[in-house]
């Protein structure tokens, strides 16, 4: 299902997770949308999502980081758009995902104060030890997470607009 640069879509269909056999979903440029379904956690065969928007604390009906756990099937690229104060994540299981290869975080979105939100969000969306390549945008930490230590086989790290930080994280080899 390819509904990329669909610059008015701000909402999938919420019965999104009866297409349990959909294997690849791309929503990227679609900038209008704020949230996925709920049921988007239910599409374990889903071996593409090239964006993830990120956001509605109070809003049980969309996807949240936790729910990131059930899509262990995903390949390739994932980019998380944090769209602001994210629930918990407890769940979000993104260590787990091995067939990952680059993850982007994107924080630019973020419109609440800089600091402890940003870090616990960082530390939840953790990846597996063995990512080769990983962008950060628009973090406001005021440290990087103590994971970026553990990534044995990173070759490509970009850390763009962070603000915040005023030391390289340390890198392995």
């Amino acid at each position: 299902l390819d509904l990329r640069r669909c610059k008015s879509l701000n909402k999938l269909p919420d019965n999104m997770g009866k297409l349990i056999i959909l294997k690849h979903l791309y929503v990227g440029e679609s900038d209008s949308l704020k949230c996925l379904p709920k049921g988007i956690g239910r599409l374990t065969s889903l071996q593409t999502l090239d964006v993830c928007p990120l956001f509605s604390v109070d809003n049980d009906e969309a996807f949240q980081a936790g729910d990131l756990g059930s899509l262990n099937q995903l390949q390739g690229s994932l980019r998380i758009r944090i769209l602001g104060k994210v629930k918990d994540g407890s769940g979000a299981q993104l260590r787990d995902n091995k067939q990952l290869f680059h993850l982007q975080l994107d924080f630019g979105e973020v419109n609440e104060e800089p600091g402890e939100t940003s870090v616990q969000i960082m530390n939840v969306l953790r990846p597996h030890d063995n990512l080769e390549s990983l962008e950060i945008c628009g973090y406001s930490g005021s440290t990087w997470p103590n994971w970026l230590v553990s990534l044995n086989e990173l070759r490509f790290l970009t850390l763009r607009g962070n603000k915040g930080c005023e030391i390289l994280p340390p890198l392995g080899r």
